[in-house]
């Protein structure tokens, strides 16, 4: 929402309705749970999104008096509903989610490489390459390094062998480079930043996802045979790698072109169309074995770039926007294991 009235503050009355909405929805949950046997199927999968829709939606509202992040409402409540906390909502009930994940990913994709303009870029592409590298190497290696001194600190690293802990390390570090797009996004579409800061944030997290894959490829394939010594080292994992970009970026393209043409000629339903999108050809390309998130991002990136429909794409996918971010986060806060991360 871009009108004044939306960003308009909230008068007491009305963080005390939202308060007392948000407990009866818990509550409400809390009593159908304990009352009704549990039943698995496409009804509970619709009543969890719309809860976790409602409860993410009123807890963010109710942080934001106290300027909490509005993702940070969602993922609260997720925990909270989830099946470590109240178990408003089990673990088949939470993997039944993923279908809507799919759409979220797939409609934040699209929105980041929207977002991306050609001539923006261009410009501080040099400045673009040198921060990916330079907060994605450095970062990398002190994390590895890191690991390996917190060696006495951690249990299953105790037992491993110096080849095998180094190879764990080199996995730490990487997996410590990696970053958040949806996250990115939500923050920019709540605090509806704009300029070169926030163009270059955008565009460097998008970015540094391939980085970070190509990465994982080689770090997969040096320790595992650190790891395993009956492993050898292999050139499989760059074969994969090589097929998930290549055949990710030429379907994106092929998906951007669609896109436009669909755009320009027709434009009618297209919320049917990004929901169609987002669950069925986000399962064609799982099939492929192809990358969702590069696939959709080129695709975006295309339709800005080559077209003038670029600004009717974020505004199809802003549409569903709200929708979006709190299924997503929610779910992944309902999907978090609160009894490992405690341990």
């Amino acid at each position: 929402m871009s009108s004044a009235a939306a960003h308009a503050p909230k008068g007491l009355g009305t963080r005390a309705t939202q308060a007392v909405v948000l407990v009866l929805v818990f509550g409400l949950l809390y009593g159908s749970t304990r009352l009704v046997p549990q039943h698995y199927g496409s009804i509970t999968t619709v009543a969890a999104v719309g809860f976790l829709l409602l409860a993410g939606t009123l807890l963010s509202e109710l942080g934001e008096a106290i300027g909490v992040p509005h993702l940070t409402g969602y993922l609260v409540a997720g925990i909270v509903a989830g099946p470590h906390v109240l178990h408003l909502l089990d673990h088949p009930t939470v993997e039944s989610l993923s279908s809507a994940n799919a759409l979220a990913l797939s409609l934040i994709a699209l929105a980041g490489g929207a977002e991306l303009k050609l001539d923006v870029v261009s410009k501080g592409l040099r400045g673009l390459a040198w921060a990916t590298l330079f907060q994605s190497l450095p970062v990398m290696i002190i994390m590895a390094v890191t690991f390996i001194l917190l060696r006495p600190l951690i249990p299953f690293a105790q037992a491993l062998s110096t080849s095998a802990l180094v190879g764990a390390a080199l996995l730490w570090g990487v997996l410590a480079i990696t970053r958040s797009p949806s996250a990115t996004l939500g923050i920019l579409s709540q605090t509806r930043a704009v300029g070169p800061v926030a163009t270059s944030t955008l565009t460097i997290v998008m970015t540094s996802d391939i980085v970070v894959v190509v990465f994982m490829a080689t770090a997969i394939a040096i320790a595992r045979p650190l790891i395993d010594p009956n492993a050898q080292l292999s050139l499989q994992a760059f074969k994969e790698l090589g097929h998930e970009i290549v055949g990710s970026v030429s379907l994106g393209t092929t998906l951007g072109l669609v896109l436009i043409v669909y755009l320009r000629f027709v434009k009618r339903q297209f919320l049917a169309v990004l929901l169609a999108l987002g669950f069925g050809f986000t399962e064609v390309i799982n099939y492929l074995q192809l990358e969702p998130l590069l696939t959709f991002m080129v695709a975006g990136f295309l339709v800005q770039n080559l077209s003038k429909q670029g600004d009717a794409l974020i505004q199809g996918v802003e549409a569903m926007g709200s929708v979006v971010f709190v299924v997503f986060f929610a779910t992944a806060g309902a999907d978090l294991d609160v009894p490992l991360l405690k341990a």
